[in-house]
Order: structure tokens, then sequence, then C-alpha cells
């Protein structure tokens, strides 16, 4: 009879959870955390006191008028727009051993080598040194495996 082979999983939904939980921001978009003194297309339209709807009845979210207005200000540098940071997409490209798909098992390597993730901004780093510190020594040599599930 063949022998049933086990091993373990780490939900990764739940490991950036925590990481973020532990760093105080939500890593899958921390612009506004790096760089505070920028402002969202939210905040922009907040601080004009706009109606809920513009000249053509379309509200904030899908108004082309205010939207083009807003990015005309960013062009005028009149303020700086929050960076798009995801932590998630660089993980994507750096710390798993295989192409990443929903309902998957993987594995995600939550070392500091940039041997093996490659260069780090400074934001990169900061996460990757959690994901370190609160899992690796989960890891084998740095590679833990997960359950990816979105």
């Amino acid at each position: 009879m063949a022998k049933k082979i086990t091993k373990e999983f780490y939900v990764l939904m739940d490991m950036n959870e925590e990481v973020s939980n532990s760093l105080g921001y939500v890593i899958r978009a921390c612009g506004k955390h790096f760089f505070p003194q920028t402002i969202s297309f939210k905040e922009w339209h907040k601080s004009k006191k706009y109606p809920k709807k513009d000249s053509e009845g379309k509200n904030m979210g899908s108004s082309k008028i205010w939207y083009k207005e807003y990015q005309e200000e960013i062009r005028k540098g009149l303020f700086k727009e929050v960076p798009y940071l995801d932590f998630w997409h660089w993980q994507i490209d750096n710390c798993f051993l295989e192409n990443v798909y929903n309902d998957s098992y993987n594995s995600l390597y939550v070392g500091l080598e940039e041997d093996t993730v490659g260069k780090m901004t400074f934001w990169q780093k900061e996460i990757q040194e959690k994901y370190y510190e609160l899992f690796y020594h989960l890891s084998k040599d740095g590679w833990i495996d997960v359950r990816i599930s979105w």
C-alpha cells in the first residue's frame, strides 16, 4: 500500500495580514505610509469640497472631469500623488519559487539574501525584514510552503 505523505502549508493571506498588523499599515497599499506628504484622488476631491456629482452627473470615482483636473494639478506641481506601492506585486516577481496562481501551492522566500530576491528598495526591504522576523524560524533556508488563495 502506498504511504500517504503530508506536508505543512501556511496560508499566505494570513501571513500578509500578520505582517500588516505588525507593521501598522497595509502592505498592499502602503504609498501613503512611506510618502505621507502625498495626496490621493479621494483626499484631493474632499479638499475641493466638490458636490457628490460632477456637472455630467458622475460621482467622484467615475468623474473624468475631476480626475482630469486632479492630474493637471499634479503636472503643475501643486502636489505629489500617492505612489502605488503594493508589496504583493514585488513579492510575486521576486519571492516565489514558481509562477503564482489562485488556489495553488508554492514556496515563498522570507529571507533577506539579495542573491535570491534581488535588490530591494527601502520600503520593500522594511516589509521583507518583517517577513524574516515573523516567519524565518518556520522556514527551510528561507523558504516556506504556502497556500495561495484570493
